[in-house]
């Protein structure tokens, strides 16, 4: 899990990204379509011109209310062979709107109000999205891109729910192997034992990335504040524990998982839940390098919750690289405070789920 202290300072080059991650602590407008029929003339039997009724204020519910039309089962309604329609330039199919699998929209096609045109598309994204009731997606935006009343949610069928945008940041695993210096800096666990004595800046190192390998090979991982031990740089002392380096060997996360380099993400709670499956378009298909103890291997976009940070706050996640030597590659490849797409749902992140 990641360490409690709170650094609010956020940064943004690659010699410095350490002190962006700071682990621990937790720390309508209705789119509605309304039909405007304006008004119509005809003539009778004797050349007449016979003014309609202006229908423009009417609602969508009145104006395909027929339900005075003499002999309605007599129509052969393109709407019962699914016949397609045409929203504002997103295509549709006329159905009953018990039988839609998007958005019903009103007076688009002929007949009874139970059959209107259900818009299955819109462009929104990648333009292969479904257009949904706003209740039925809360957590992505409403746009223009989809028509109908109460409607305007465009999910991605493929890639899942927009979300909007998050910007990154990275932490590793910090590794004693990578510090000189004399070992004189107890760490401790919430008892006040020691597990290894290290050096300072190795101490220091570990505490603002919220694990370490010791040249032992064992992992720790921060376990709680506590009165014994050095300072973090941060503000305040932190206790440790030793984790299995079988079953966590990259460190742990906020609900005791084990952390998995480039898959975990830390997030802030109160805009992602743990556990939570994010798929990224941009990393989809990036190449990871076979770096510090990680296999190479073609990135899918998919990324999980796995961990919080005190300085992880609205729209940023901190990308877990395992290894330092992956951080400083993705430093080239994505730098930090870069701007990402980010959908939610997407089908070919379940198994990630937990």
């Amino acid at each position: 899990m990641k360490k409690a202290v709170i650094f609010l300072i956020l940064v943004t080059s690659c010699s410095s990204n350490d002190d962006a991650h700071i682990p621990g602590m937790d720390a309508s407008t209705d789119i509605s379509t309304q039909v405007d029929m304006g008004s119509s003339n005809t003539t009778d039997a004797t050349n007449n011109v016979i003014t309609a009724p202006d229908m423009g204020e009417e609602d969508a519910a009145s104006i395909l209310d027929m339900s005075d039309t003499p002999d309605m089962n007599a129509q052969v309604w393109p709407q019962y062979s699914g016949d397609p329609c045409n929203v504002g330039g997103q295509a549709g199919r006329c159905l009953p709107t018990t039988s839609c699998d998007g958005v019903a929209s009103a007076g688009y096609c002929p007949g009874p109000s139970s059959i209107q045109c259900c818009v299955t598309s819109c462009g929104a994204g990648d333009g292969s999205g479904l257009c949904t009731a706003k209740s039925s997606c809360p957590s992505a935006p409403t746009t223009a891109e989809c028509v109908g009343p109460d409607t305007g949610c465009c999910g991605q069928s493929s890639q899942g729910t927009f979300y909007g945008q998050v910007y990154n940041t990275y932490y590793y695993l910090a590794a004693e192997a990578d510090y000189t210096g004399a070992a004189n800096t107890v760490l401790n666990d919430v008892n006040c034992n020691p597990i290894a004595t290290v050096p300072a800046a190795y101490s220091d190192a570990a505490c603002i990335e919220g694990s370490g390998r010791l040249k032992d090979g064992r992992v720790v991982n921060y376990a709680a504040k506590c009165s014994c031990g050095r300072p973090c740089p941060t503000g305040g002392i932190v206790c440790w524990k030793a984790l299995d380096p079988v079953t966590q060997p990259w460190g742990q996360g906020a609900f005791s998982n084990a952390l998995v380099p480039m898959r975990s993400i830390a997030v802030d709670r109160n805009e992602f839940a743990l556990k939570t499956v994010l798929y990224l378009p941009a990393f989809d298909g990036v190449q990871v390098p076979a770096l510090g103890g990680v296999s190479a291997f073609t990135h899918d976009g998919c990324f999980r919750a796995d961990d919080v940070g005190g300085a992880i706050n609205g729209n940023h996640i901190d990308i877990f690289t395992g290894p330092k030597s992956l951080w400083t590659h993705f430093e080239g490849v994505f730098p930090t405070r870069t701007n990402f797409d980010t959908y939610l749902g997407a089908t070919k992140c379940d198994y990630l789920k937990l």
